[in-house]
């Protein structure tokens, strides 16, 4: 597209007339092509400014006339074929939508809200004041300080827990000599100290938490020798679990009696596991991983590594089990005439089923948390017994009988958010699979561990409905055997 830009001045007592033809859009800036022009034609210095914006005004009225152009001529290209104009505009606003989210979700998640001001005037003025050139270069420096900027701070947050745990073993250490010495030492004053001055508990600054759905369930397995288990399925976010809510008493932050349980009981043989999904990388953090090593930095771990270093230990277990696997797969096909191929590039991601466990002593009910690897097909309806994420489940409570783990919280749909095609009978179906596959399981960890009681917490997602959550928990006394009273008075 093409039109002629007209420019009238006087100089000199003399009304000249400046005719240019200028292609849209222009490439280029505005400032650069008012330079082209001044030099090519001779004009006089006093009338750029003025030359400048006349040629602004036309630049965004022709680019605003192109753009209409374009889409007209794209919306008659995409009439052939579909005379329904409903689905067209469907169709187009799916798109936008789309493209719109992963623009914002982006903004939002890297840039400070002073680069988010220049990003969107940047990109409204698109080929009027910026070309697309400019706005690439704009993203890619906002990308640079914004890395700058997140090394800088991850460096210090690194200089401070270290600087914690230090000062964390010290006290440990003279804690430790003051109670052999049978003295109060300057540890000990300064803890009698500090709780001496907690404030009172103030009732209007207690923390209420939100009402949510659950229920609890005592079940006994077994023919001869019953075990009794407790069961609970609750409706709420996975990371909940692993969140320190803020407790303010006399204007104060004060740590909650929920984690000084779950710190007193880190050394005992009662710990506390969680199932976490994630995707099969390993060393990134996206979704539901970005939130978890969210939470983990939000405190210092005083007796495990950080999160950052457990990630990068299991990913070198990852390339050694891989390549096992691989020399595995190539024996095997040794023995079966075929000739493995050499080449083959060993894979650094985990295979669908497989888990990976850290350890923590942050966490506000956790102590390990167990990565199991699942993908889009767990969110098929002919999910059966055999799906490696059903397997996995299996060697995760032979691991809870292992280690002491006797709390274990699993997300009873194997997933953390609806979507369109989870229906009700989707949903039943799921949760009864599950349930009869763990109910399994835990026979099976009476071969395992003997008589001991165990403790099973189902979450599903919050947001469900209230006869959904219903139909789901009259499941558990219809798969488990329920714990029954016997009123001994009665005659």
């Amino acid at each position: 597209m093409e039109n002629d830009f007209q420019f009238s001045f006087k100089y000199k007592g003399t009304y000249s007339k400046l005719s240019v033809p200028i292609s849209f859009p222009l490439e280029g800036g505005v400032d650069e092509f008012v330079g082209r022009l001044m030099t090519a034609h001779n004009l006089p210095c006093f009338i750029q400014s003025e030359l400048q914006n006349s040629l602004t005004a036309f630049l965004a009225k022709g680019t605003a006339t192109y753009h209409d152009t374009c889409a007209e001529e794209a919306l008659k290209a995409l009439q052939i074929g579909d005379d329904d104009i409903g689905n067209i505009a469907e169709k187009w606003a799916r798109a936008f939508t789309q493209v719109w989210k992963i623009y914002e979700c982006w903004i939002m998640t890297h840039l400070f809200p002073q680069q988010v001001d220049e990003m969107e005037r940047a990109v409204q003025g698109l080929d009027v004041t910026h070309d697309d050139s400019q706005v690439n270069r704009l993203a890619a420096l906002h990308f640079e300080n914004t890395q700058l900027a997140e090394a800088k701070w991850a460096n210090e947050l690194i200089n401070l827990q270290t600087n914690q745990r230090r000062e964390f073993k010290e006290w440990v250490y003279r804690l430790n000599e003051d109670v052999k010495n049978g003295q109060e030492g300057k540890v000990c004053r300064k803890i009698r100290a500090m709780s001496d001055s907690a404030p009172p508990r103030v009732e209007e600054e207690t923390h209420v938490d939100e009402r949510r759905m659950e229920e609890s369930f005592t079940i006994h397995l077994g023919a001869q020798m019953k075990t009794m288990h407790n069961l609970r399925i609750v409706c709420m976010e996975i990371h909940e679990l692993c969140k320190h809510k803020a407790l303010r008493i006399g204007g104060r932050i004060q740590p909650e009696p929920q984690r000084l349980q779950t710190a007193m009981s880190l050394f005992s043989n009662s710990l506390s596991g969680l199932v976490l999904l994630v995707d099969d990388r390993v060393n990134t953090y996206t979704g539901v991983k970005r939130e978890f090593a969210t939470i983990c930095q939000q405190s210092t771990d005083f007796h495990f590594p950080d999160l950052e270093t457990q990630i990068r230990v299991a990913q070198q277990y990852t390339t050694k089990a891989n390549t096992r696997r691989q020399l595995l797969k190539g024996n095997s096909e040794s023995s079966n005439g075929n000739c493995a191929s050499p080449s083959d590039e060993i894979s650094s991601n985990l295979k669908q089923g497989d888990f990976y466990i850290t350890k923590h002593s942050n966490l506000a009910q956790v102590h390990v948390v167990f990565h199991l690897v699942t993908n889009d097909s767990v969110r098929a309806p002919d999910l059966n017994s055999r799906h490696p994420v059903i397997v996995a489940l299996r060697s995760v409570l032979k691991c809870c009988v292992d280690f002491d783990i006797h709390c274990i919280s699993i997300p009873l749909l194997l997933v953390y958010e609806m979507h369109e095609e989870m229906t009700i009978s989707w949903c039943l179906k799921r949760a009864e699979l599950v349930l009869k596959c763990i109910k399994g399981f835990m026979m099976e960890m009476a071969s395992w561990s003997g008589n001991q009681s165990r403790t099973i917490q189902f979450i599903v997602p919050k947001g469900i409905a209230v006869d959904l959550f219903e139909q789901l928990s009259s499941m558990l006394p219809q798969i488990f055997r329920m714990s029954r009273t016997v009123d001994l008075t009665r005659q």
